[in-house]
């Protein structure tokens, strides 16, 4: 998906995308990608759990490491 459906999706409900770098043509292809992140506050983090049924404290983990983020989805 594009990144600008991403933004008006994402802040049609609320959530700021912390965008990581600029908009890039992906080779081989005709669209363009970004990346970006969505801090977790608490009021996200209840939403995800309600839309997805998940009752973990954590919803993405990415495992055990030296990463800076470690446990992705945890509300800050």
């Amino acid at each position: 998906m594009p990144p600008k459906i991403w933004d008006r999706t994402f802040r049609r409900i609320g959530w700021e995308l912390e965008w990581l770098g600029p908009e890039m043509q992906l080779p081989g292809h005709n669209y363009e990608i970004r990346a970006d992140r969505i801090p977790v506050d608490e009021s996200i983090h209840k939403q995800l759990k309600e839309f997805t049924s998940l009752s973990g404290e954590t919803i993405l983990n990415f495992g055990r490491g030296e990463a800076r983020n470690d446990l992705v989805v945890r509300p800050t």
